[in-house]
């Protein structure tokens, strides 16, 4: 399964996916130190988009296509930028995901030819290149954000939700601590959040990785689980790569819900 689940004592986790096995180590490891089971994660909701795929590749198609199908989407593909642009009409599709080399149109030509046609369709490119260049190029022809071939299913139901302006019910989470441990808890974090943001500023994506590492250790620790997969969701898309504009957004908002909720332990 992807997301991990509960399987037993066990967790269980797709193998070919390294973001989610690293989640699952996380709260493998995370409840080992609990006083009682955890609860098994709540099916994630159907996303009801309707997304048009731009892929020239058939495996990586069937692929993607898969992935949006187990989200909840229903998904047309084309073979490149032509078809994408011949099957598009206003008001038909929520999405358009495009891989951004292919033949006769590709997704950087298809981008701009839809954006003269609709100013708002949100438009995600598919690359396998990591370099913040790529995301500016992406940005450039009007695309709100680029994903990193092989895609995971945790970061692209992430950016559907995020562009397409799904609203979600809150997970609320609130640690129980001694009044010790939480003066610790919300002092140590607090400068993590600071270090991590100065790291964010200047640009070193390996750095901010490492304080996210160190976060999730710190909330999970204290079962704020949905808060500590975030985190490691996160520092696995940020070690080894650049810091884009999109992630950095990302980074960011989710210091912010950490300093909400240190706001009501202080």
């Amino acid at each position: 399964p992807n997301p991990p689940q509960l399987s037993g004592s066990a967790w269980a986790v797709d193998a070919h996916d390294v973001r989610a096995i690293a989640n699952a180590i996380v709260l493998a490891h995370h409840d080992a130190d609990a006083h009682s089971p955890p609860t098994r994660p709540a099916k994630p909701r159907q996303l009801n988009l309707r997304v048009l795929v731009a892929e020239d590749n058939v495996i990586n198609s069937a692929v993607i296509k898969e992935q949006l199908e187990a989200l909840g989407c229903s998904v047309v593909v084309a073979a490149n930028g032509e078809q994408a642009l011949a099957q598009w009409l206003p008001g038909r599709y929520d999405l358009v995901l495009t891989d951004v080399n292919m033949p006769l149109m590709n997704g950087y030509q298809l981008a701009e030819a839809l954006r003269q046609q609709d100013k708002t369709l949100p438009i995600i490119g598919i690359t396998a290149n990591a370099l913040r260049e790529e995301g500016e190029r992406c940005a450039a022809v009007g695309m709100q954000a680029w994903l990193v071939k092989p895609l995971n299913l945790a970061t692209l139901r992430a950016e559907l939700e995020k562009h397409c302006q799904i609203v979600l019910p809150p997970v609320v989470e609130h640690p129980t601590l001694s009044p010790k441990m939480r003066a610790l808890f919300v002092t140590t974090l607090r400068q993590d959040v600071q270090t991590t943001l100065a790291a964010l500023g200047s640009g070193d994506a390996n750095a901010v990785a490492q304080q996210l590492h160190s976060m999730a250790g710190a909330v999970g620790s204290v079962q704020l689980q949905a808060m500590a997969s975030a985190f490691v969701e996160l520092e696995c898309r940020l070690t080894g790569m650049a810091i884009t504009p999109a992630l950095a957004l990302d980074v960011q908002q989710n210091l912010a819900r950490l300093n909400a909720l240190l706001d009501t332990l202080e």
